[in-house]
């Protein structure tokens, strides 16, 4: 029992970590961009 719910909070924080990293990828990628059509 005790071993699922690590489990569970592991993939939980896992996908955290992965959706974080795209996140920051999208942002880097799309700033760049947003302020050349602004300026």
């Amino acid at each position: 029992m005790t071993l699922e719910i690590q489990d569970a909070m592991g993939k939980a924080n896992g996908d955290r970590h992965l959706s974080l990293f795209a996140f920051a990828v999208y942002g880097l990628i799309v700033f760049p961009k947003a302020l050349g059509y602004v300026s």
